[in-house]
């Protein structure tokens, strides 16, 4: 099962360590970690095979047409790629941890053939802050012509609580061998060449 660490609630823009205290701030949060909790419940009394795994903020091909404004950070790099503008009043100061979906991918695969694992629970992502202005540097560099205005200030998402922050993936790669292959350019780049396939489809 995966979840934001974000929904747990901790600090703004802190980095998210292995311990931290969880105080959930909604009822949503609360269900993610009640559903953490039930898994490792049943993997310590009745042998179900569980790890729990944790993603930063991801990105890619697909997440503008379910998540609404948590697409935000796949919205940035498909409206400059269809020609159109984006735009946001506040948030381009904000730093969090953007991991590009092959890289969620990779760290499921990782986690599904390890055997045995140390540990139940890992932090997916980076471990590199970035903001959403950064992003819009690496669009350029591809897209010199898009039209991209973010407004300055934090929390880009516009959540009561705060919702950025930089993983500590040290488990991850120490135990499953985890390491992102997505840097904030490599990824927006493939990101970029998947949309134009995906319209030639």
């Amino acid at each position: 099962m995966a979840r934001r660490w974000a929904n747990m609630g901790r600090p703004p823009t802190s980095r998210c360590l292995r311990i931290i205290r969880k105080i959930p701030s909604a009822i949503y949060n609360s269900a993610k970690l009640m559903a953490e909790q039930a898994s490792l419940y049943y993997q310590a009394n009745m042998g179900v095979d569980v790890v729990v795994l944790r993603f930063a903020t991801t990105y890619g091909p697909g997440k503008t047409a379910r998540h609404g404004k948590m697409g935000m950070t796949s919205a940035i790099v498909e409206n400059p790629a269809s020609g159109l503008p984006f735009r946001l009043a506040q948030g381009g100061d904000e730093k969090d941890d953007f991991i590009y979906n092959k890289d969620s991918a990779y760290g499921i695969y990782l986690a599904c053939m390890a055997e045995n694992p140390n540990s139940r629970s890992y932090n997916i992502g980076t471990g590199v802050g970035v903001t959403l202005n950064d992003v819009a540097r690496g669009i350029r560099k591809h897209l010199p012509h898009a039209e991209i205005e973010i407004g300055p200030g934090l929390n880009f998402l516009g959540m009561p609580y705060p919702a950025s922050n930089v993983y500590d993936i040290s488990r991850a790669r120490a135990e499953l061998g985890y390491a992102p292959q997505y840097d904030l350019e490599r990824g927006i780049g493939d990101y970029l060449d998947s949309l134009k396939r995906l319209k030639k489809a």
